[in-house]
């Protein structure tokens, strides 16, 4: 369970970090500044969030009863 726990607060950094990048993101389209460097962080850093719930929840499977 202490494993799980590390994984969900890992987690819970990655998405500060997206919610920091869609900042700057939604920053960038309101002041007409190109976003492609946001968006290619944005949609990396959503896809790590993604990998890791994935984990998290096959790792919540194989400890269920």
């Amino acid at each position: 369970m202490v494993t799980l726990t590390d994984l969900d607060a890992a987690r819970s950094e990655a998405m500060v970090a997206l919610a920091d990048i869609d900042a700057i993101y939604a920053a960038s389209r309101i002041e007409g500044e190109p976003a492609s460097e946001a968006k290619a962080a944005r949609d990396a850093a959503s896809a790590l969030v993604a990998a890791q719930d994935k984990v998290i929840a096959e790792l919540q499977g194989q400890l269920a009863p």
